[in-house]
């Protein structure tokens, strides 16, 4: 989806490039895989993503251009608190939205830190569609393929579109691809009054 929104955005005379977080670094990938069975920490995880950012935001390459940045925001947020979170406050969805929340304000450096959005997007689907998109694709197996993992992730993602305004939140569940860019691109066309 990135490379598309790039082009359009060429297309309007935007200076752009892309790039997608977290980066694939063999620690990121063994816990993308593996979760908590990897050794490593959820907030080890958190941090790691956010660092990665905060380093390349500093960058003159970031500085040049607009970009389109894959999974830039609640990523290391969503998978971290997945993991730490204990399986009873799953139960009550109240409670969870409560822990969530306590979650995001005193222990992620990605929403009290990192410059936020131009314009964000968080896409959700019912975790079988989310499931059967993640087969479709391929790539590498990870430890959040079940439908439990899935339904979880969804509503941790969309709790993050709550607190964080600057994202839009689209559920993508009977969406056709197209419609999904069509959506995006009429948003940005409407934000940047293009």
């Amino acid at each position: 989806m990135a490379p598309r929104l790039q082009k359009f955005l060429e297309g309007h005379s935007f200076l752009v490039g892309s790039k997608s977080f977290p980066e694939k670094t063999p620690f990121i990938q063994k816990y993308l895989e593996c979760g908590v069975d990897s050794g490593i920490t959820p907030k080890s995880f958190q941090t790691t993503c956010f660092l990665q950012k905060m380093d390349w935001q500093r960058t003159k390459e970031a500085q040049d251009k607009w970009w389109v940045l894959d999974r830039w925001g609640p990523s290391g947020t969503v998978y971290g608190f997945l993991d730490e979170v204990q399986e009873e406050q799953f139960a009550d969805l109240t409670k969870f939205s409560i822990a969530f929340n306590e979650y995001v304000s005193f222990s992620d450096p990605n929403f009290r830190l990192l410059e936020k959005p131009a314009i964000g997007f968080i896409l959700t689907c019912d975790a079988k569609t989310a499931l059967e998109r993640q087969r479709i694709r391929g790539g590498e197996a990870s430890v959040y393929e079940s439908v439990k993992k899935q339904e979880r992730l969804g509503t941790l993602f969309k709790l993050y579109a709550m607190r964080d305004k600057s994202y839009n939140l689209i559920d993508t569940t009977d969406l056709t691809l197209e419609e999904v860019y069509s959506t995006i691109e009429k948003t940005i066309v409407k934000v940047f009054s293009l």
